[in-house]
């Protein structure tokens, strides 16, 4: 400023605080960022997890089919082991198919497993479904 009281002639705008809030925008723009990879991660993580139990679960009630056990009819006993298997996976089963017979089969099985958080507007779970038998 000059004696009189005016800014003279080049002066520039202050500028104080300007950095201040880059910062905080850029530090927003990070946070959103994270977030958007966890809620992402979060989901790929879940399919990952669907995607093995149901082969693990498929595979499970493939085998059950040509081990012989008296009791229980081949097809009930296969999807309760396919059942039992998606279970200790982390994984609901939610289908379970059975063609076939103990010689020659197919079991598809479709298995849900719901995420850790809920997030407003999205899906709660990842579904998959496989399939396993023996080849004719």
């Amino acid at each position: 400023m000059s004696r009189d009281g005016s800014r003279g002639v080049g002066h520039r705008p202050d500028q104080r605080g300007s950095g201040t809030m880059l910062i905080i925008t850029v530090m927003a723009l990070v946070a959103m960022a994270f977030g958007v990879v966890y809620v992402v991660g979060g989901y790929v993580v879940a399919e990952h997890r669907a995607r093995t139990a149901a082969d693990q679960a498929a595979l499970a009630a493939a085998h059950a089919m040509r081990t012989p056990y008296r009791k229980v009819p081949v097809d009930d006993r296969s999807c309760e082991i396919a059942a039992q298997t998606a279970k200790r996976n982390g994984a609901t089963m939610m289908s379970c198919q059975v063609t076939g017979d103990q010689v020659d089969h197919v079991v598809v099985v479709t298995v849900r497993v719901e995420l850790r958080r809920e997030w407003p507007g999205l899906p709660t779970g990842m579904a998959a479904t496989a399939a396993a038998g023996s080849l004719p």
